[in-house]
């Protein structure tokens, strides 16, 4: 459920966010209610937002297929688990994390 505090917060403030990083992503009903292309809200500007979506295989759903169709989104499915699956894959987990990471910080030096 942890959508449906952060994405409220990355409608209104993307500009202001590095990245963002929902794991087994829930509460995305926000997203579908907002305008898309050029009738895109000042208020959403979700284009510059890196966002990195991790989901086990069998944890996928329409949460994770909408937030993978974010501009800046990368989706990773982790194979043969469930929700949450860094949990049961901590090895490969961090390694996304920390490739997102360096990805996110190279595109904020190159809008500066």
């Amino acid at each position: 459920m942890s959508g449906a505090f952060a994405l409220p917060y990355l409608v209104k403030h993307s500009t202001d966010m590095g990245g963002y990083v929902p794991v087994a992503p829930g509460a995305t009903s926000i997203l579908e209610r907002q305008p898309c292309g050029n009738g895109q809200s000042k208020e959403m500007s979700l284009d510059s937002t890196p966002t990195l979506v991790v989901f086990g295989e069998y944890d996928r759903g329409k949460n994770s297929a909408l937030l993978c169709l974010l501009p800046r989104s990368q989706g990773v499915e982790i194979p043969r688990r469930n929700h949450p699956a860094y949990l049961i894959s901590p090895g490969l987990w961090h390694k996304l994390l920390y490739n997102f990471l360096c990805y996110a910080n190279q595109l904020a030096a190159e809008t500066q």
